[in-house]
């Protein structure tokens, strides 16, 4: 309660109407080309500059889909707006999304908003806290004006707005400089309101202890860096060296390298992009985390490959390959992604390779190290492999599965969220839905289970968090045993993994919480995974693998354990990071049906009830499984093509939607694909 008082009443400097506060045009900063402005997220045509283009009848809103399915991120959403040099700045305006007769929501009108400040664009401190009167506001699309409670001289502002429906929007966001006069100081509450401001600003003090704590409790989790160690990139683009992922400061960054010519980009290095660590001495890690860069999107790594080397000049032995977290696959800036290895590796060289990155490019703030684990297994780099086939796990292919629940679902946190792939969706039982709630899923086929990932719904609201609840399975559907009793999760937006002592043999499993946070019971994501020793019994090690090198026509095949050479009369090559293959050859190789229908140059692919439907130098393309999902709209990194009379696709995409796994060595420019 208290918490919620200090939000009302911190009204010292009370937002107003425009009309009623003394600010002409001529107190607004009004050249802004020089400005960095940046947004936590857009939705895609509604970019944040939308907000500072001068024009009320455009307008910033924070991402509501992608790729035609539905996302959310929700309040509070950060706006960054960075000057040249430090300005002064007394105050902001805020004008309201427009209204139109076919455009009449008020989502993301924005309600309670902290303005931070900064002195010299690195370290924020907060400096207000301001209400706005969201009806009113909301109903007129009125224009609102706020006085920072600190006047000064300032490099950045940082705002974090929370709007209506847990979006956010703005037509324009101006900048008030010092000196704008109040001629009318409105305000709602008797007094002056400073014993009040005063309350708030000791909970944001409180606050920001706290989180000083958190941040030192992680930093104590990584090894700290050597002042000898090195950092070295296969491509740097001048003023962002690698030296810089290891410097401490998330607001620095190492960059791909490119060139330009004005503001156009005339050529750029292509993935795969290398980042070793040199240590000075043998080092004991069990684990990375990558930090994205802070102020854009551009080269956030969406998916990587790690190695290690015993000694300086030693081999690299490959550890483990995988595709960043919800922030990345949303591209969301300022993000960290986590990877714990099956047990601890001793090396004297550490390799990150972003094999692709947002638009084109590869970029990093920091890249820490984890600690040696207690009593975990401690290997050489060159050792882990038989570590990882003893002990590892191999994420079982549940595209096929099916969720089921007792409770409806919330309208906006569907079932078919559970098992979509995408941390960023979610599944959320509808309002007013008491507890027990069953969420039963049926992975279409007996599978031998080892361990689960329950991804909890990415909302700092943690609503639905499993507080209480217990995991059964089942062969038929029928008859279930238990496989966890009385478990819980804690409120965080951490990744639970629950690992089995045994492996079972189950196609059905469910999960009954019988007491989920706020009355409701969410998820945003379930993988399911069997041991890496199974896997491998299941499959004889891999039933098909497809070798083939960038420029080289020549494909090699294993199926089956018969060996065999295909040679193509063109070669694959990049364009843009993707590599790209003749759409004809290893398709066929695959045993997949291919359609070319000419009118339109529409391309259709076949192969175990999944139908892939392409466009000649279209970047949409349709996925049909015949599963709960029906057709799915993806948009590609690079659309087929036409080159030296063959068509050209992209091998990822393709060979992954037909239930392939595809890996990039890029020293030696060679994908190879195994099922």
């Amino acid at each position: 309660m208290k918490k919620t008082l200090s939000l009302i009443l911190v009204f010292a400097l009370m937002l107003s109407l425009v009309s009623a506060i003394g600010v002409s045009a001529e107190d607004y900063y009004d050249d802004i080309s020089s400005w960095e402005i940046t947004a936590s997220c857009n939705q895609q045509w509604y970019g944040i500059e939308k907000a500072f283009d001068g024009n009320d009848a455009t307008y910033w809103h924070s991402e509501f889909s992608k790729d035609g399915v539905s996302t959310k991120h929700d309040n509070p959403h950060t706006i960054t707006v960075v000057f040249p040099e430090a300005r002064p700045v007394s105050g902001v305006t805020y004008v309201p999304r427009p209204k139109t007769e076919k455009d009449t929501s008020e989502a993301g009108i924005w309600q309670i908003v902290e303005v931070y400040t900064s002195v010299d664009g690195v370290k924020f401190t907060y400096n207000t806290k301001l209400v706005y009167e969201t009806a009113k506001v909301a109903q007129a699309r009125e224009t609102a004006t706020a006085t920072l409670a600190t006047a000064g001289e300032y490099k950045a502002i940082r705002f974090k707005a929370s709007g209506v429906n847990g979006h956010g929007s703005a037509a324009e966001i101006k900048i008030i400089k010092s000196g704008a006069k109040n001629t009318d100081n409105v305000g709602t509450i008797k007094g002056d309101g400073r014993e009040d401001e005063d309350s708030a600003r000791e909970e944001e003090k409180a606050d920001a202890k706290e989180e000083i704590k958190e941040e030192a409790k992680e930093e104590s989790q990584y090894i700290t860096p050597s002042s000898i160690w090195k950092a070295e990139a296969s491509s740097t683009r001048g003023g962002y060296e690698p030296s810089k992922i290891i410097d401490g400061n998330d607001k620095t960054y190492w960059h791909s390298n490119y060139a330009a010519e004005g503001s156009s980009i005339v050529s750029r290095d292509s993935a795969p992009y290398n980042i070793d660590i040199i240590f000075d001495k043998e080092e004991t890690f069990s684990g990375f985390m990558y930090q994205a860069r802070h102020d854009g999107t551009s080269g956030i790594c969406t998916s990587y490959e790690t190695y290690a080397s015993d000694s300086d000049e030693g081999e690299w032995y490959f550890l483990e390959s995988g595709t960043m977290n919800t922030a990345f696959s949303t591209l969301i800036p300022a993000s960290k992604s986590e990877k714990h290895y099956v047990g601890n590796i001793t090396a004297k060289k550490f390799r990150f390779v972003i094999t692709n990155g947002g638009n084109g490019y590869g970029t990093c703030a920091e890249l820490k190290l984890f600690k040696a684990k207690d009593g975990a297994d401690t290997v050489k780099a060159s050792g882990y492999e038989a570590l990882y086939d003893k002990k590892g796990l191999s994420e079982i292919n549940a595209k096929d599965g099916i969720a089921t629940s007792n409770k409806p679902a919330y309208v906006n946190g569907p079932l078919k969220n559970v098992l979509d792939g995408r941390t960023e969706t979610w599944w959320q039982t509808a309002s007013n839905e008491k507890a027990p709630y069953t969420l039963n899923i049926n992975l279409a086929r007996v599978q031998e289970i080892a361990a689960i990932d329950v991804f909890p719904r990415q909302t700092k609201d943690f609503h639905g968090t499993w507080e209480e609840f217990s995991v059964y399975y089942s062969l038929d559907g029928e008859n279930y045993e238990v496989m966890f009793e009385n478990l819980s999760f804690e409120k965080n937006l951490d990744v639970k993994r629950i690992v089995l002592d045994t492996p079972v043999k189950a196609q059905y499993v469910e999960f009954r919480i019988t007491k989920g946070y706020t009355d409701k019971a969410s998820v945003g994501e379930l993988k399911f995974y069997e041991t890496v020793a199974t896997m491998k019994k299941r499959t004889g090690g891999n039933n098909e693998k497809y070798v083939l090198k960038i420029d080289s026509p020549v494909i090699s095949a294993v199926k089956e354990g018969v060996a065999e050479e295909k040679t193509l009369d063109v070669a694959p090559y990049i364009a843009g990071g993707s590599t790209l293959i003749p759409l004809r050859g290893l398709l066929e190789m695959m045993g997949a049906e291919i359609e070319w229908i000419d009118i339109d140059q529409t391309i259709k692919i076949k192969k175990d009830g999944v139908t892939i439907i392409l466009q000649n130098r279209h970047n949409l393309v349709f996925v049909e499984t015949g599963g709960k999902y029906g057709t799915v709209r993806y948009t590609l990194p690079q659309a087929p093509r036409i080159k030296d009379g063959r068509t050209f696709i992209p091998i990822r995409f393709i060979s992954e939607h037909l239930g392939y796994n595809v890996e990039w060595n890029g020293e030696t420019r060679q994908v190879t694909i195994t099922k």
